[in-house]
Order: C-alpha cells, then structure tokens, then sequence
C-alpha cells in the first residue's frame, strides 16, 4: 500500500469485504517486471521443448496451489489434517 501498487476498496456486495487489485503504478510495475523476466527467459527454448515447457508450467500450477492453500490453512488458524 505504501508504494502505490496496490488499490484497496470496498466491496459493494459485502460490506466487510475488500477488494484488492493493482493500481496503475502497480501494472506498469508488474510489466517492467515481466519484460526483465522475459528477457531472462530467452534461452529456454533451446534446451526445452514446447511439451516440456507446458509440463514444467503444469507442475508449477500443482506447486502454486498447494502452497495457497497451505496459506488459506495457515492463516485461518485451523488445522488440516489432509495435509499432515
């Protein structure tokens, strides 16, 4: 919030809710980022192949949602035991 990045408002369809998104900062912070990123990236089609890029992309989903709900888990105070 400090930065500018983020955009915080109320929710209309829950009065205690919030809604958060990137501000214009935000975007024009995240696509600098993604650029430097892509530029980093350029290499990568020549040791991976399109199959191996989209099975990597899948894992790293798999990876991404275990993490957030580990997260959601964490934060709501009680355990999981599904994940113990």
């Amino acid at each position: 919030l400090e930065n500018g990045y983020i955009a915080v408002q109320a929710d209309p369809n829950d009065g205690r809710g919030k809604r958060v998104s990137l501000s214009a900062e935000g975007r024009r912070a995240r696509d600098r980022a993604v650029a430097k990123l892509g530029r980093g990236l350029d290499g990568v089609a020549e040791i991976l192949s399109a199959q191996e890029v989209e099975q990597t992309l899948a894992v790293l989903r798999k990876l991404r949602i275990w993490f957030d709900e580990r997260r959601r888990v964490a934060a709501s105070g009680i355990p999981n035991r599904q994940h113990e």
